[in-house]
């Protein structure tokens, strides 16, 4: 194993340790999030006091006498410690040293007795930042040992402690005519959780159990909430079915877990509105009046980017959260009445479904092109297993959740004798996947 690939085993050892046990590698993308938000705040505090960690971190001064926040995203932490396609360049491993508590990246090496001397100085660091080792060989080469012997008892542990680990398991959230079940991928098995009729959009939240819908009764018209027990059952007392004040329509619904923000198409209104968890509204439109009817959202957490669906005008919009700027065109002719957003992050794609055409439309989110392909059923909820290269969907026409295959330039109908998953109701809409142990 060579230094920079028994580098980033300890960086994950520790990071595993200072978050609950779990290697990095068997994160979800909420968890990933959640990581790297303390992790750009702790570098940002980190190079305001010292200005040479924050040169190693390549965090530049900014305007007032602040720092930059530094450049490490979601596709680059999977890609050093999930797919392992990537070890970083020099400053992405001084970050990670430097967020552990070290002075850099090569007092890590000698602190781990990764190497047994300090490497090179950079321009730019004092040797004062090293701890001055033994000068002793003897004595090295037993430190050298130690850390031989205590790497492999880690590795022991952790493979003990993955083998006892229960297996991971795969669920859907299906809206249906009767409310919300919750599917078992694993045990095909149905249950419904929320049995309230003319839901629309919904989202949840795995970290807090927080589950949202936009609830569409004419009594109601607003956000609805209520949190789930490790069974999806109902927590006595969490119920709150005005979580939000009045809306128009209510449709579509997306969750920022790392902001704790929910974001919500109003149809009848024509907006996109945003509430925080407690309800209160963050203003009165993202968007001002839309030329249009948005119904589905999808939120891309770490762009802040949010798509939503025009029915009426059969196109895809998006926001971007940050500057505030507005696409209404940014997918047109998306097939008649697009809804049913689904987003994939990993391939840059958004997939939809056209239920009155009978088919599933996808674009890459980079070079805006809509394909449309024909499926079976009426495609309405549709969601993406990036991970495994298929999309799932909802017939309308009955109570059953399809899939198809995703290839590398298109979607085909998957050729396979895998029974369709069953909704528990008729007219199923809403889909999401989601993983839990």
């Amino acid at each position: 194993m060579s230094v920079i690939e028994q580098y980033w085993e300890a960086v994950a050892r520790l990071i595993a340790e200072r978050s609950g046990g779990e290697h990095p590698k068997g994160w979800s993308k909420y968890k990933i999030d959640a990581f790297l938000l303390d992790f750009h705040q702790q570098l940002v505090a980190i190079g305001r006091d010292n200005p040479q960690k924050a040169a190693l971190c390549g965090i530049a001064a900014v305007k007032g006498g602040d720092v930059q926040s530094p450049g490490f995203s979601y596709y680059s932490f999977r890609r050093i410690f999930i797919t392992k396609e990537s070890t970083g360049n020099r400053t992405t491993r001084e970050m990670f040293a430097i967020y552990l508590g070290f002075h850099s990246m090569d007092d890590f090496l000698v602190r781990h007795n990764i190497v047994a001397e300090p490497t090179p100085l950079r321009a730019g660091v004092h040797s004062a930042d090293f701890v001055a080792r033994p000068g002793d060989k003897r004595r090295q080469r037993w430190w050298m040992l130690l850390g031989a012997l205590l790497f492999i008892v880690a590795v022991l542990v952790y493979q003990q402690y993955r083998q006892t680990q229960a297996p991971e398991t795969a669920y859907f959230f299906v809206r249906n005519e009767k409310g919300i079940a919750v599917v078992d991928l694993n045990a095909a098995t149905t249950t419904p959780v929320i049995a309230f009729q003319e839901i629309i959009g919904f989202d949840f939240d795995p970290a807090t159990r927080m589950f949202f819908w936009a609830n569409a009764n004419g009594n109601y018209r607003c956000v609805s909430s209520v949190r789930l027990d490790s069974a999806f059952r109902e927590e006595p007392g969490t119920l709150n079915t005005r979580l939000t004040g009045r809306m128009g329509y209510p449709a579509g619904l997306a969750l920022d877990p790392v902001k704790k923000i929910i974001y919500c198409a109003d149809y009848a209104d024509s907006n996109l509105v945003a509430f925080d968890y407690r309800g209160q509204r963050l203003s009165a439109s993202l968007t001002g009046k839309l030329k249009g009817r948005p119904s589905s959202v999808e939120l891309d957490i770490e762009r802040q980017i949010l798509y939503w669906t025009d029915v009426t005008n059969h196109r895809i919009g998006r926001l971007f959260l940050e500057s505030g700027r507005v696409e209404p065109d940014f997918i047109t002719h998306a097939g008649l009445h697009p809804d049913g957003l689904a987003l994939d992050t990993l391939n840059d794609r958004l997939y939809w479904g056209c239920t009155k055409s009978g088919q599933i439309g996808w674009s890459s989110t980079i070079s805006p092109a809509p394909t449309l392909i024909a499926a079976p059923g009426a495609p309405s909820g549709v969601e993406i297993d990036a991970a495994n290269g298929v999309v799932y969907y909802c017939d309308w026409d009955s109570d059953r959740i399809l899939h198809l295959k995703v290839g590398e330039q298109q979607a085909s109908v998957e050729e396979d004798k895998r029974p369709a998953y069953f909704t528990g109701g008729a007219s199923p809409g809403v889909l999401h996947l989601f993983r839990e142990r």
